[in-house]
């Protein structure tokens, strides 16, 4: 049975059957719930009332004393039982409200205190999240699809298994967040913060992370195929068993960065700094003209290229001789300036390659 502190939310009817058993709330849907006979386990499902704001009142004030309480041993304030799509909470504190298994799409949350909020397994759909602070949130497979989520604060959250696809979250703080098996793909993340958080099992499918803040942040099995991560600063970020295919990272700070066994082919690096990164098992490529012609094939391990051309590992010097043999055949695709941690080459380039300086 659902447990909360109204008791008008559990007004219990007699059974239509046995006429000796009352009627519980066991299970909710999208915008119904299921009610079963506690003596003879007649089952029904009944359509769930919308709410108001004389509902949410009431709501409010039972949940106030819930805040109050020093042994708070039940679970607060439960919405399961109402259909709140497209309702406002905005400018509200709803701190350690249970929003678990509810349907929130299209809800206004602005500027809202959502402290330990329990939203696992909530539909988020396009909700407006903007400015609003869901520090300790319990969120568990919950969906935020489509989502307005600007300058959220998520900071020191851990987040499971839930869907940000499309979602708006433009300058969100996600300081000291941890993330598991979440999606990203093509969500909006620019100029967001992930200082010192961890991204396991994430997918960045041309997520647009541009001017981010990644300092000290741990990307592992993430996919990052076709995403923006031009102007971020990934100072000491560690990226490993991921994938960069055809990212972007113009212009990145990738300082004391570590990119370990790590597929970044195609990833174009122009004026990206990465002095002292460690890019142990990287695997880049340059592509030529032409349909699956491949110029230049390398893996970058202990400072060494392998060649399809040699078939022998070769050294920065003698990758920087191979590209300008090739300057008619091979366009640019890597930094204009690329550091690995003492051996450094540069390319200057226009369309195409037309020169490499090797400095040791």
């Amino acid at each position: 049975m659902v447990e909360n502190d109204i008791d008008f939310i559990n007004k219990q009817e007699v059974c239509p059957i046995c006429r000796n058993g009352l009627l519980e709330p066991m299970k909710t849907q999208s915008n119904k719930i299921q009610y079963v006979c506690n003596n003879c386990n007649y089952q029904t499902l009944k359509e769930k009332p919308k709410i108001n704001s004389s509902i949410l009142k009431e709501i409010f004030a039972s949940h106030t004393k819930w805040l109050e309480r020093t042994d708070n041993s039940k679970t607060s304030s439960i919405l399961t039982q109402y259909d709140v799509r497209g309702f406002s909470f905005a400018d509200l504190d709803l701190s350690f409200f249970d929003f678990s298994h509810t349907d929130l799409t299209g809800c206004n949350f602005k500027n809202t205190r959502c402290f330990h909020t329990n939203f696992k397994y909530a539909i988020c759909d396009k909700a407006d999240f903007s400015n609003a602070s869901l520090r300790g949130a319990s969120i568990v497979s919950t969906s935020f699809k489509g989502a307005i989520m600007r300058e959220v604060d998520l900071c020191n959250t851990s987040i499971k298994s839930s869907d940000f696809s499309q979602a708006e979250l433009l300058e969100g703080k996600f300081i000291g967040s941890s993330f598991k098996d979440c999606i990203f793909v093509e969500t909006n993340l620019v100029a967001t913060s992930f200082n010192d958080a961890k991204l396991l099992g994430c997918g960045f499918e041309n997520a647009d992370l541009r001017y981010s803040v990644l300092t000290n942040s741990n990307f592992s099995s993430c996919n990052l195929n076709k995403s923006k991560l031009d102007f971020a600063q990934a100072y000491k970020v560690v990226i490993k068993n991921s994938k960069m295919q055809e990212a972007s990272a113009q212009n990145t700070n990738f300082t004391e960065a570590t990119i370990n066994t790590t597929n970044i082919n195609g990833l174009n690096l122009l004026s990206a700094t990465l002095i002292r990164s460690n890019l142990d098992d990287a695997i880049l490529q340059f592509g030529g003209y032409g349909t699956n012609q491949e110029i230049i094939s390398y893996n970058i391990s202990r400072d060494q290229l392998s060649s399809p051309l040699t078939n022998k590992p070769i050294t920065l010097k003698q990758f920087a001789e191979l590209v300008t043999k090739y300057k008619d055949k091979v366009f640019l695709a890597v930094a204009q300036t690329f550091a690995i941690a003492s051996e450094n080459y540069k390319l200057s380039h226009n369309e195409k390659i037309h020169s490499v300086q090797y400095n040791r």
